[in-house]
């Protein structure tokens, strides 16, 4: 086997999702990973990610970064690692770097925005967002810019922008909610709760969504309510944060 069949194979067990199989693949040609070429530090850190090992991930994808930094794949991969890991502001830096080689690459704009949403990076969310309104005009992109908005506070301008998205696709799940948490912010938590009790009633289920949920009955005064809704979702989404 060649070294490239080796890389071959190990990406189709990638695919497969049997990383035992690719990583078999990858150290019959590569016993010593520190000689390894950018492409299978790539591949083995994708090994490492599917195992669950993020820090080992990292490591090699922040290594196939150095050897190879104007590669879009390196750059875009460690993204992806760092997003896995929690640390959406890092990922960001990541996905920016490879924004610059390539800003066409299908998808990028809109995953480095949802990075720097979830870094509390709004300011650059938000100028991603109108961005990528400039390019595709989506409800997901007015979304976007809402929850952006929503971050700094212009709660107004994050409804507009969710009512916008949702005159293109009313059925917009992440819109739908985003109207709601503007409508938390506005004072106006009787409509908030309404679209919140409808997106559950349609299946839709999330940490934000509870959390958003639990502020609307606090502002109508069914506190006891509110805080046994924050203990739950707590305890179902523990790592997850309080949405703004």
């Amino acid at each position: 086997m060649t070294a490239e069949d080796a890389l071959t194979a190990a990406e189709q067990h990638l695919a497969a999702f049997d990383p035992a199989a690719a990583e078999n693949a990858l150290t019959a040609e590569w016993r010593d990973m520190s000689d390894a070429p950018a492409d299978v530090l790539v591949a083995m850190a994708m090994v490492r990610a599917q195992q669950y090992r993020l820090g080992d991930a990292e490591q090699l994808m922040r290594r196939a970064v150095a050897a190879e930094p104007h590669s879009l794949r390196c750059n875009i991969g460690l993204g992806h690692v760092l997003l896995s890991s929690e640390k959406p502001s890092e990922a960001a830096d990541a996905y920016a770097s490879a924004y610059r080689i390539d800003p066409n690459w299908p998808g990028l704009l809109q995953t480095y925005v949802h990075a720097c949403y979830g870094a509390g990076r709004y300011d650059e969310a938000e100028k991603g967002a109108r961005l990528l309104l400039t390019q595709d005009p989506s409800a997901a992109a007015w979304d976007l810019l809402s929850c952006a908005l929503r971050g700094q506070g212009r709660a107004q301008e994050a409804l507009d922008a969710a009512n916008e998205a949702l005159k293109l696709n009313a059925s917009h799940v992440g819109a739908r909610h985003s109207q709601g948490a503007a409508l938390v912010k506005l004072g106006r938590a009787k409509e908030a709760l309404q679209i919140f009790d409808r997106l559950e009633a349609d299946g839709a289920s999330g940490a934000a969504l509870s959390y958003n949920r639990a502020a609307a009955l606090e502002k109508l005064g069914r506190g006891s309510e509110a805080k046994a809704l924050q203990a739950e979702t707590a305890r179902r989404w523990p790592s997850a944060r309080r949405p703004n």
